[in-house]
């Protein structure tokens, strides 16, 4: 049976790693002073444990669509707001509407084929651990000789 608090925990867990993938994206982004694509695998890979735990191993068809949606969202986050942070020189200028709309005015130019690539990857990741599993039969060995 599923609780309030259980629906709660998932969203909350959900929410975290949404954020946090996209924190990563902006801090390992700031350190190394490039945006480095691999971390959309690390992003998928986060969700992908966080959709899972939250639903407590017990994942149904809805769960991979949330994961490929969840990562989808978080690299998009952190993307965006390392872009404030490259244009702006710090995070404080990420909420306003001029560094919105300069981010949505060239949001093409942001994804290249590699870019995508790596995206589609991380989704991937996401959407894999999530999938429903059918519990394995218990495999009897024969020993006839």
């Amino acid at each position: 049976m599923v609780t309030n608090r259980k629906v709660w925990t998932s969203n909350f867990m959900l929410c975290i790693a949404i954020m946090g993938g996209a924190a990563a994206w902006v801090i390992i982004g700031m350190i190394s002073k490039s945006e480095i694509g691999m971390m959309s695998i690390f992003v998928g890979w986060i969700i992908g444990i966080s959709v899972r735990r939250g639903a407590v191993g017990r994942t149904n068809g809805l769960h991979p669509v949330l994961a490929g949606f969840a990562s989808t969202l978080s690299i998009l986050i952190g993307k965006y707001f390392l872009f404030a942070y490259f244009i702006n020189g710090n995070l404080q200028g990420a909420t306003g509407s001029f560094t919105l709309s300069i981010f949505l005015d060239h949001i093409r130019d942001f994804f290249g084929w590699v870019d995508i690539l790596y995206y589609m990857i991380a989704i991937g990741i996401s959407v894999v651990m999530t999938a429903p599993r059918t519990p394995r039969k218990d495999r009897h060995i024969s020993h006839h000789h």
